[in-house]
């Protein structure tokens, strides 16, 4: 139980981050959320919040148009799979698994 107010609370301020990191640069937002972290795995932060479920993070505006761009015409031959994964969960065909 105490666990899961800990993950709402961590979602709940990782929303307020992107908010506040959206309205300064939302290009520089876009990039933030595909860089690939090699302390975890190369994981993006994308790919960690669609492993841990947390849709309201998810959600915001900045993940949305991150995803919607790669959906819509950004993808390209370098594509890396978890982005083709991250679109085709969130596009409502997941899940899917490719690796």
């Amino acid at each position: 139980m105490l666990l899961c107010v800990y993950d709402r609370e961590f979602e709940q301020n990782a929303c307020g981050l992107l908010t506040e990191l959206y309205e300064i640069d939302q290009e520089k937002s876009h990039e933030l959320l595909s860089l690939q972290l090699p302390i975890r795995n190369k994981s993006s932060v994308l790919t960690m919040a669609d492993d841990a479920r947390l849709m309201d993070f998810m959600n915001h505006d900045c993940c949305q148009t991150k995803i919607n761009k790669m959906w819509h015409g950004k993808l390209t031959i370098g594509t890396e799979m978890w982005q083709v994964h991250v679109c085709l969960k969130s596009s409502g065909k997941g899940p899917l698994r490719f690796f």
